[in-house]
């Protein structure tokens, strides 16, 4: 088995991370933001991750995905350090409403050709996760954890979640479910 990680911001003190996440969206710094994630990331792998097989998932931001400029600073650093693909996987998030997602599709359909694996994070927690299932043609859905944690007490969610995945499984997407606590959890999501 690969061990895969994903790339968390933290922020001094207490305060939430998406709450700073969601301000700098507001204020226009979403990229800004992304682009130093991504390249933390990528120095990571070129210089302290070795010889492992770690696999790296960085979110992107909404806003991030509907910018000219970021996608090509990220696809220059990404060209200047191939090899990468392997390792590092992006995983679009739900925090911003994305409008320009013709745009957003041709970003993930070149990270895609250059061999990255692009997920739609946290489906299901916000209001056009439909939407952008029907239009950005992503490799990998990770079902918000909401759904996971109430699994076991509600039809509803476990019929959910049963039809996202035949859904999926139609569209060729993989899914991936957040926040399998418990082995009874585990066996339900099997089952369906």
């Amino acid at each position: 088995d690969v061990a895969h990680f994903e790339m968390l911001a933290r922020f001094k003190g207490n305060e939430s991370t998406q709450e700073w996440m969601i301000f700098g969206e507001d204020v226009g710094l979403a990229a800004d933001f992304d682009i130093a994630v991504c390249e933390r990331a990528i120095n990571y792998l070129l210089y302290k991750g070795g010889v492992t097989r770690k696999k790296f998932a960085v979110n992107l931001s909404g806003q991030s995905m509907q910018n000219e400029q970021f996608f090509r600073t990220l696809l220059a650093k990404l060209t200047a350090n191939k090899g990468l693909s392997e390792r590092l996987i992006f995983e679009i998030t739900e925090s911003n409403l994305m409008t320009e997602l013709d745009m957003a599709n041709r970003f993930i359909k070149t990270l895609q050709g250059h061999g990255f694996k692009v997920c739609l994070d946290d489906f299901g927690a916000g209001a056009a996760s439909f939407q952008y299932l029907q239009k950005l043609h992503v490799d990998y859905v990770k079902i918000d954890g909401q759904y996971t944690s109430r699994l076991l007490g509600t039809f509803r969610d476990a019929v959910m979640i049963k039809n996202l995945n035949k859904m999926c499984e139609d569209l060729n997407v993989q899914v991936v479910v957040e926040q399998i606590e418990k082995k009874e959890q585990y066996e339900k999501l099997m089952e369906l």
